[in-house]
């Protein structure tokens, strides 16, 4: 017989006359008292090589992760050396959390494992999803095409309602919101050149500076910006 103390966990192995290893653990098994137990408990495991071992946890008034991740690896070790591994007197509700965690190592096991990919592989794989954006866009600019060339042959066909509606939360709805970006913009950049043309004596040209990049750069791309993620949505 085997005893191994830690200071809030314990640990009893033993090993009866037909070869079944039993292993009472009592206590708290935590991060802090699992590791001691852990290396016992896998070593008399893997030292008596028997056909079925039995854990006894009737004793433990605390389990967390810690202790859980041992009862599932002493399990897949028996399972793995073809032997069986049964848990009598564990709690209910350190009984589900074995379940759970049984249940995705389980689920990860079945996956399959990963493989390396060469690089032509990798570069091929992104050259398809490219040319399948591609066909996606095509395709969307080709439907919206004929649906345009089909609005204007027949007029009546539009849900003109329906298109004056949209175009209003759209577009007269977004006036707002772009209106007061805009300024913040270009009040922040008035503040931001000021310094600079200062410099050269070119305060009067800041007016300038930023009626021409708002109203021909930044006024269009923020608007864009805006009906894209506001609209859009």
């Amino acid at each position: 017989m085997a005893v191994a103390t830690d200071r809030a966990a314990d640990l009893r192995a033993e090993t009866s006359r037909d070869g079944v290893v039993k292993l009472t653990i009592s206590g708290r098994l935590d991060a802090t008292s699992t590791g001691a137990v852990w290396r016992r408990a896998v070593a008399a495991v893997a030292q008596a090589k028997a056909p079925g071992v039995v854990i006894d946890a009737a004793g433990v008034h605390y389990c967390d992760g810690a202790g859980i991740a041992l009862l599932v690896y002493l399990r897949h070790l028996q399972r793995r050396a073809g032997g069986t591994l049964q848990i009598d007197g564990l709690r209910p509700e350190f009984a589900s959390l074995l379940e759970e965690e049984g249940a995705e190592t389980t689920a990860a096991a079945s996956r399959p494992a990963w493989s390396s990919r060469g690089f032509a592989v990798e570069i091929g794989q992104a050259t398809a999803e490219i040319w399948r954006d591609i066909q996606v866009l095509v395709s969307f600019v080709g439907e919206l095409s004929v649906a345009l060339v089909h609005a204007l042959r027949h007029p009546r066909g539009v849900r003109w309602r329906d298109a004056v509606r949209v175009a209003e939360s759209a577009g007269v709805n977004a006036l707002p919101i772009v209106a007061l970006i805009s300024f913040l913009m270009g009040l922040i950049m008035a503040f931001q050149a000021a310094i600079p043309l200062r410099q050269f004596g070119a305060e009067l040209f800041i007016a300038n500076l930023i009626g021409l990049s708002i109203l021909r750069e930044l006024g269009p791309l923020m608007t864009a910006i805006i009906l894209a993620g506001r609209s859009g949505s």
